[in-house]
C-alpha cells in the first residue's frame, strides 16, 4: 500500500497519531530508500563525484525558508534526496562510515518536531 506523502504531515505519524502506523512506515521506508540509493551512488565508480550547482542554483532548488505552517512530509523527502544528490560523494563503503564521514543518520524528536540529519 502506497500512501501519498504530499498529504501527510508530521502530526499524522507515531507517536502523535496512535493510528499512524501505515503513514510512519511509508515515510521511514522512503527515507531508507533514499539512503540506500545514496550508498549505491557513492560506491558506483561511474557516478559523478559531485553534481555541481552554483550557490544561486542551490538556493533556487532548496527551500531554506522556515514556513509558518507545516509542510507535507514529501517536501522533507524531496529535500533529503536533493541534498544527498548534490553533496560530494567520498566513495566510502557502508561499513566505512564513522564519525568523520558525511552520513550521519539520526531521527530525533525534540519539542514535537521531527529532525532527520543527513
Amino acid at each position: 500500500m502506497y500512501l501519498q506523502m504530499c498529504t501527510i504531515f508530521f502530526p499524522d505519524l507515531l507517536p502523535h497519531n496512535l493510528s499512524g502506523q501505515a503513514q510512519t512506515r511509508e515515510f521511514l521506508l522512503k527515507v531508507v530508500d533514499i539512503l540506500v540509493d545514496y550508498i549505491d551512488d557513492v560506491n558506483d565508480r561511474d557516478e559523478k563525484v559531485l553534481h555541481f550547482k552554483h550557490p544561486e542554483e542551490m538556493l533556487r532548488l532548496l527551500k531554506l525558508d522556515i514556513p509558518n505552517e507545516g509542510v507535507p512530509l514529501q517536501n522533507l523527502i524531496d529535500d533529503c534526496n536533493l541534498t544527498l544528490k548534490h553533496q560530494v560523494k567520498t566513495g566510502m563503503g557502508c561499513d566505512d562510515f564513522d564519525d568523520k564521514n558525511t552520513l550521519d543518520i539520526s531521527v530525533l524528536r525534540t519539542s514535537g518536531t521531527l529532525h532527520i540529519i543527513l
